[in-house]
């Protein structure tokens, strides 16, 4: 069996201000930085054979106080990014809202079948995803893996999952821990959006990427 546990990037400057940034390469906050100096403090002692990320710098930050107390290489992977959000890139939700209302209400209410303007589809986002841990998992055979992403992917993941619609499924928060197993060519979703051990550091989504 291969264990994988999925970390949600920390509290981010994109995060902070509103902005729907998606692909576009935001950092960490202040706050952010403490989540991610705590994640590794927490994981310590959980066994981590290899470390996967998303290549934008805000979960490469994240993940990488934890690989290096484990003394792992940080393997970075493009199909691990947050949606491609197009012409919603950088733009404040408010902005989002009053520009592409419509677009937008099928994001907020009915996210399966939302579609960034000029941008990924949350469909395609899943597959992408999906095929990535799957690939993943099976480079990595009885093997522990963190893999350090975002809230889309997360939630994307635990709706293929479970098979409820995404929009039945709560956000994770920043920094969480989301574990999964693996064998014989399947998941088994064990734990969504662990985040106790932020304490008061903790952050919620708030809807927000």
């Amino acid at each position: 069996m291969t264990k994988i546990y999925l970390i949600r990037h920390g509290f981010s400057d994109g995060n902070n201000a509103h902005i729907f940034t998606g692909s576009t390469d935001m950092d960490l906050c202040e706050k952010g930085f403490e989540q991610a100096k705590i994640l590794a403090e927490y994981m310590k002692n959980v066994q981590i054979d290899r470390i996967y990320s998303s290549d934008l710098c805000r979960v490469v930050h994240t993940i990488e106080p934890t690989a290096k107390e484990k003394r792992l290489k940080i393997v970075t992977d493009r199909c691990l990014r947050e949606i491609d959000g197009g012409v919603w890139e950088g733009m404040t939700y408010d902005e989002i809202g009053e520009k592409y209302p419509k677009e937008f209400d099928v994001w907020i209410n009915d996210i399966d079948n939302s579609r960034c303007v000029g941008g990924e589809s949350v469909a395609e986002l899943r597959e992408r995803v999906y095929g990535a841990l799957l690939r993943i998992a099976s480079e990595n055979d009885g093997k522990t893996l963190a893999i350090a992403t975002h809230a889309t992917p997360i939630r994307a993941t635990v709706s293929r999952l479970t098979g409820k619609p995404m929009r039945s499924i709560n956000w994770v928060t920043n920094a969480s821990i989301t574990a999964v197993n693996f064998a014989d060519g399947s998941f088994e979703l064990v734990r969504t959006g662990y985040d106790e051990y932020l304490g008061s550091l903790g952050t919620g989504f708030a809807g927000k990427i």
